[in-house]
């Protein structure tokens, strides 16, 4: 029996003061007479909640791998780019891409049996066009990590041994505005792929996955295809930041957050399991006068 893992990412916009960040991440500054100083950008509360995060997501699915192949997806924004410059760990564009290359080292160093990693491009107001930092990254860890199948793209459709197909992108449907619709965009889009995969008489990808929007969700339809009962999923994935200033205007005051990977789990290249390992937060600040702080519907 083959089994891979196969790590979705998305989001991490490398360079916010709410992104992504490794501490181990040395920039170069210069002192009063001129000299070259080397200096480490100082966590913020989020940065480090993220991080914690992204390295017990690493041993996790270490653990869980073994010696198995994993092929790793991120999906976009790897960097925050300069279009929203509000919150910005260094004014120095560079410095984004070295926090982003920071950032994916810890995947390659882990000692996973990578069999590839894909780097999709992400917004144009995050990678300063046409995945310029997206691009930049990529050849910075192939330069690192040549062992590694290691490529940049906008849109693939990856399909393994044949059989197994992943459609993703940085793009696609939102998750909707109202809770009690909130997944109906996402599963319109999943439909409307599969019907035109269909017409086209190709079998449709069993995994349609999208970031861009910062939150989990998770979607299944079911078709015949070919005689055979089958099962389509279509992923929104979590991002690795918090809201800034641009970001709260956009979700309209988005009172949680979800952070981490989604892992799908294949055995002779069909899905057994779809892992979320993800967080969720409410991120508005707490404040109660008076009374007994407890306030829910059962209180």
């Amino acid at each position: 029996m083959t089994r891979r893992l196969i790590v979705l990412e998305s989001d991490q916009h490398g360079g916010h003061k709410l992104g992504l960040l490794n501490p181990a991440t040395t920039l170069i500054d210069e002192d009063e007479e001129g000299n070259l100083v080397e200096w480490q950008p100082q966590l913020t509360a989020f940065q480090q909640y993220v991080w914690t995060l992204q390295s017990k997501a690493i041993e996790s699915i270490k653990r869980l791998a073994g010696n198995d192949p994993v092929i790793i997806l991120s999906a976009g924004d790897a960097t925050h780019g300069n279009k929203h410059p509000q919150q910005l760990v260094s004014t120095r564009l560079s410095d984004q891409v070295i926090i982003a290359v920071n950032n994916a080292k810890p995947w390659y160093d882990a000692g996973l049996n990578l069999e590839a990693v894909r780097i999709v491009k992400g917004t144009a107001a995050h990678n300063l066009t046409e995945g310029a930092t997206e691009i930049l990254l990529t050849e910075q860890l192939r330069a690192l990590y040549p062992g590694v199948d290691t490529k940049c793209l906008y849109h693939s459709l990856l399909v393994i041994e044949d059989t197994f197909g992943i459609d993703y992108a940085h793009h696609g449907a939102g998750p909707g505005i109202r809770d009690w619709t909130r997944e109906n965009v996402l599963r319109l889009y999943l439909r409307d792929l599969i019907i035109k995969e269909v017409k086209s008489f190709r079998v449709p990808p069993q995994i349609v996955a999208r970031g861009h929007y910062h939150t989990y969700r998770h979607v299944i339809e079911e078709d015949t295809i070919n005689g055979q009962r089958m099962e389509f999923h279509a992923l929104l994935l979590p991002s690795m930041c918090g809201l800034g200033e641009h970001s709260r205007q956009v979700t309209r005051s988005a009172d949680h957050v979800t952070n981490g990977v989604i892992v799908l789990e294949l055995h002779d290249d069909k899905l057994s399991r779809i892992i979320p390992m993800i967080n969720t937060v409410d991120i508005r600040t707490k404040e109660y006068i008076g009374g007994n702080h407890q306030r829910n519907l059962h209180g």
